[in-house]
């Protein structure tokens, strides 16, 4: 029950809650001890939940799916944007070390060390504005993929708007001052006479530092490389998923005859007369009903009891009789539904073999019967004529739940699902097939109308996302890591010239000098690789709801991402 309503000023929730629980609780016990005790839910115990929210964004606020998928996506781009500066400011810290000359020679003309770091600064924010020109670029083409990752039915703003820009102008500004400031700092901290102070002991230190500003970057870029491998093993794994039934060839979409028909009766005839005309279509092979849509995050839920135990929540679908044969789910025992299970017939069932397992214990459940523990149709009773191979219900990550399958003959839906069995491409028959409908009624719409594999492919849409962003976020990262790291070594090596000369004069080999320099990179990988892999493993285990068939500790992808990395930066 939600109840809207507008309190004083002043008032806090924490206030609105003390003062309406007792009341609500009163309410609620005395509205159950005045049902008459037939029709009173027996099995029910404890007492509801009262809830006191905002309702300043509906009754229900941002859904927890959208908030998780939206930090998600700040998060990812956190670490890319973190490893873009990091890798600016490890080139800049390169850069200033061979700007000395010139700094000093300023220096000595008169400049002040404020004008030059004014200046290194400009320099600073001019690049960071020509990125920005680009991401805006980049974001006005890209801004329409984001609402994939959220729900059917979210509201998500995504015009870039004057606070879009102001947000993403005020970020550019902040790292550029942040991450170009130590460079304008070091880049100016020279004496008169730079050259002639120059020494290894400083180049070094600007080395070390570079270094580890690298081992940054992979550590930030294994991150994300071992996320997209999780995904892509989860999305692997749902391609093996077997969900019990046919899923080629077979279109389905949504009906609701609401202003058609209003009496049940008038809903099932209605409904044969639609699935006749269908049948008619050249190409239709079989064409069916169901109360709800098969592998589509929907789910219809019920409390049965069976004789002499206790309530239990089952799974329910309402469908055709045909429903098992044109869906290819072969039966295990007994007969399926028939054109002859009636409104006037008695009711009968078909259940799953996990409902078989869970409810009758295998305990031979042909001719058991069971009922509805509340609701209009309480008492009923319901006879087992048939067990059916267990297929998914709702999403491919959960197993078959204990389901039961009645004919809609007894128990008339007006929304339903139809799922018609085509003999080639299914929606190259979608025009055929809303031409039938629509010469039975042509007011009654067809609506999403997809094919099952389509559906089951929307279903597993944010794993999807999610491991082509990371992949995507994860390999910019990782080339961005390898391009610092190149310019680190190339610093490196220009600075050591003189070593490395003196070192070939003394006979070492060219592969020497190469093992040498390779050494102290494979240093930087390593330790970067382990600092990454450990946060791989924290924030793998922040997303275990997310994975599907993969440990969240995942050798494999662990593993190929490290060798990625590697391959890379040493290349």
């Amino acid at each position: 029950l939600l109840i809207m309503g507008r309190t004083k000023p002043g008032v806090t929730r924490d206030q609105v809650f003390a003062e309406l629980e007792p009341i609500f609780k009163e309410t609620v016990a005395a509205s159950w001890a005045a049902r008459a005790p037939e029709t009173r839910d027996q099995w029910r115990s404890g007492m509801p939940v009262l809830r006191v929210e905002s309702g300043s964004q509906g009754p229900n606020g941002p859904s927890p799916f959208a908030r998780r998928n939206l930090m998600f996506v700040s998060t990812i781009t956190g670490v890319v944007l973190l490893i873009a500066c990091v890798n600016v400011a490890s080139l800049l810290l390169v850069r200033a070390a061979n700007r000395r000359q010139e700094m000093t020679v300023r220096l000595a003309l008169g400049a002040s060390r404020g004008r030059l770091i004014r200046q290194l600064l400009s320099e600073s924010l001019l690049l960071a504005a020509a990125g920005a020109a680009a991401g805006l670029t980049l974001a006005t083409w890209a801004k329409d993929a984001l609402p994939k990752l959220f729900e059917d039915d979210a509201v998500l703003d995504t015009a870039i708007d004057m606070r879009a820009l102001a947000f993403a102008a005020g970020l550019t500004t902040i790292t550029a001052l942040v991450f170009g400031l130590g460079h304008a700092l070091r880049a100016t901290r020279v004496g008169a006479m730079p050259w002639l102070k120059e020494t290894t002991r400083g180049g070094g230190q600007r080395a070390v530092m570079a270094r580890t500003l690298i081992g940054v970057q992979i550590a930030a870029s294994l991150l994300l490389l071992v996320v997209s491998g999780l995904f892509v093993r989860t999305l692997y794994n749902y391609s093996q998923v077997d969900v019990g039934f046919d899923t080629r060839n077979l279109l389905v979409f949504q009906m609701d005859p609401r202003s058609s028909a209003a009496e049940p009766a008038a809903v099932v005839d209605l409904y044969e007369r639609l699935m006749g005309a269908v049948e008619a279509v050249p190409g239709v092979r079989s064409v069916t009903l169901s109360a709800m849509p098969i592998v589509a995050r929907s789910e219809w839920n019920e409390n049965i009891q069976t004789d002499g135990g206790t309530p239990r929540g089952v799974y329910v679908q309402t469908v055709r009789w045909n429903f098992f044969e044109t869906l290819g789910m072969p039966l295990v025992a007994g007969r399926s539904l028939q054109a002859t299970d009636t409104g006037q017939a008695p009711r009968v069932a078909v259940i799953n073999a996990a409902m078989a397992r869970q409810v009758f214990a295998d305990d031979a459940p042909l001719g058991r019967r069971f009922a509805f523990a509340d609701g209009p149709s309480r008492g009923v009773p319901i006879q087992v004529v048939g067990v059916v191979r267990d297929a998914k219900y709702s999403r491919l990550s959960e197993p078959a739940p204990p389901t039961f399958f009645m004919p809609y003959t007894q128990s008339p839906v007006r929304r339903m699902t139809v799922e018609v069995r085509t003999a080639g491409d299914a929606l190259a028959m979608t025009a055929g097939i809303r031409a039938a409908i629509h010469g039975i009624d042509p007011n009654l719409p067809l609506m999403r109308v997809r094919t099952q594999e389509d559906q089951i492919s929307e279903t597993i849409r944010q794993p999807r996302t999610f491991a082509a962003l990371t992949a995507v976020s994860g390999m910019i990262g990782l080339l961005l890591a390898c391009i610092g790291l190149y310019g680190v070594v190339s610093y490196d090596a220009r600075r050591r010239t003189s070593e490395i000369g003196v070192r070939i004069a003394l006979g070492a080999r060219r592969s020497d000098v190469l093992r040498l320099v390779l050494g102290q990179t494979s240093w930087i990988v390593s330790i970067g690789a382990v600092v990454g892999l450990g946060l791989a493993a924290l924030g793998a285990r922040l997303l275990g709801n997310e994975l599907f068939g993969v440990r969240p500790i995942d050798p494999s992808a662990m593993v190929s991402a490290s060798v990625s990395s590697a391959r890379r930066s040493g290349s």
